[in-house]
């Protein structure tokens, strides 16, 4: 089963998603708050998918992302950015320079 990590920094919002991803046969599921933490996560257990609010306040989810996407141990790692209403929307990715 995939091994998913969680990023959001509404705890409720956590829990939603949690619960939809269990629904969904998921078991594998860490939750963290913030972006920092995540990258902390990162280093001890490889995630399948990282599923990441856009709205991240210490570091937002398109630089996670671009984090993410450089290392490379962590190539094959799926990244789903979320966003709501109000939150500022990049035309393009970072560069992955």
């Amino acid at each position: 089963m995939s091994r998913v990590l969680l990023v959001d920094p509404d705890r409720a919002g956590l829990a939603a998603l949690q619960a939809a991803l269990g629904a969904a046969g998921f078991r594998d599921v860490s939750t963290v708050t913030s972006a920092s933490f995540a990258l902390t996560m990162l280093e001890r257990n490889r995630p399948d998918l990282i599923v990441s609010r856009v709205g991240v306040p210490d570091i937002d989810g398109y630089e996670l992302c671009s984090i993410v996407r450089k290392d490379p141990l962590m190539t094959g790692v799926l990244f789903l950015l979320l966003a709501s209403p109000g939150d500022e929307a990049a035309a393009t990715m970072p560069d992955d320079k």
